[in-house]
């Protein structure tokens, strides 16, 4: 396995688009040389073959990426990726290396990214239920539980004299159908009929400390967050924790995105 530094010129802070680019630019330059595609992981890069000009002797590879007009991000701007050849990690007779088992644990994680499993703290489920659907759980207040239970996994490597051995535990988590607005309506609708005062108590008692998933893909991936508060807010609200006190979500989705709100009362 070979190792390559990773090094992006300007430096960028988002580790999804510094992922993005390094899978990205390499793909570019390997294809063409019929060589297998690399792990990418943070600062270092390890490929089954090397990259590298191994004949001329060459251990560092500069590639920049074709800057297009009017983009925005990082695609808009000139990104140069260096790769330098750092060294070689071979199989050891004696068990597994420390370098191997970093390499292999990553490689775990990726495939399981690839095949859509979400990590949540620790384990990977099946969110969409590719392999096992989830299963529903009938409850007193239905309308707003829509409990199911969603199988996953726990993994653990533990390097052998024998090779390394990947221990699967199947398990189960509590989820929720539905997105998180939808149970805020709910929270609502019920709250109305109930109490009505108590309707904010009641969203932040349900949601806050909850860990919900996108339904988007992010660089091939879909991200988790956990809940740490619900705030009452609009498009015109100013977004917390901007250096800019007038940067609205209406200003940053028109500035960012292009996208013009057409409800402003709609909670964000």
């Amino acid at each position: 396995i070979f190792q390559y530094d990773v090094k992006f010129e300007p430096e960028l802070k988002n580790p999804r688009a510094r992922r993005q680019i390094a899978y990205e630019l390499t793909l570019k330059y390997i294809k063409p040389r019929g060589l297998p595609e690399p792990l990418y992981s943070n600062t270092i890069m390890f490929a089954p073959k090397p990259i590298h000009d191994v004949t001329g002797g060459v251990k560092t590879i500069t590639l920049a990426h074709d800057v297009q007009e009017n983009a925005r991000g990082w695609r808009g701007k000139p990104v140069t990726l260096t790769l330098t050849f750092t060294r070689s990690i071979e199989r050891t007779l004696k068990g597994i290396s420390t370098e191997e088992f970093t390499v292999m644990s990553n490689v775990i994680r990726e495939a399981f990214d690839r095949a859509g499993f979400v990590k949540v703290s620790g384990g990977y489920y099946d969110i969409e239920g590719k392999v096992a659907k989830p299963q529903r759980v009938t409850t007193q207040n239905d309308e707003y539980q829509s409990l199911q239970l969603m199988q996953g996994v726990n993994l653990a490597l533990h390097p052998s004299k024998r090779g390394l051995l990947l221990n699967a535990d199947l398990n189960f988590r509590t989820t929720r159908e539905g997105t998180v607005m939808d149970h805020i309506q709910a929270i609502k609708r019920l709250g109305a009929a109930a109490c009505p005062k108590d309707v904010t108590e009641a969203i932040e008692s349900q949601l806050v400390g909850s860990i919900c998933a996108t339904t988007y893909l992010h660089d091939r991936r879909k991200q988790t967050f956990k809940i740490a508060e619900v705030t009452p807010l609009v498009p015109s609200s100013p977004i917390p924790g901007s250096a800019d006190p007038t940067l609205t979500f209406a200003k940053y989705m028109e500035e960012h995105h292009g996208l013009k709100v057409t409800d402003p009362k709609q909670p964000v």
